[in-house]
């Protein structure tokens, strides 16, 4: 059974995770070991390495996951920050002044009038 992965879990326990979620999607697909590492051009032993929880480059990493067309699910996990609506805001200079609306004084007349 799977965990859900957030901060509750120990950064050892996220990457068993991550690891054996990689390694369902491959399964899934009906992509052997071997036929990954040739798509993604790395080493068979790396996958085994990495499916195994053991220690990859993040490069690899990237490259099992892009032979996986997992890489877009990056976007989600590490979305552009430029993008999100609080980032326009502040953007945005705010003014530093504002004017007031100079109410006109009732009692004022051209002099023509009564």
């Amino acid at each position: 059974m799977s965990e859900k992965i957030n901060n509750n879990l120990s950064p050892e326990a996220a990457k068993k995770e991550i690891t054996e979620r990689v390694k369902q999607h491959r399964i899934l697909a009906g992509v052997t070991q071997e036929k990954l590492a040739d798509s993604a051009m790395v080493s068979v032993r790396t996958v085994k390495r990495f499916e195994a929880g053991e220690e990859i480059s993040l490069l690899n990493f990237l490259k099992i996951l892009k032979a996986l067309n997992l890489l877009d699910s990056l976007d989600f996990l590490l979305s552009d920050q430029s993008q999100r609506p609080t980032f326009l805001v502040e953007v945005y200079k705010p003014r530093k002044r504002v004017s007031n609306k100079k109410e006109s004084k009732q009692d004022w007349k051209w002099g023509d009038e009564k």
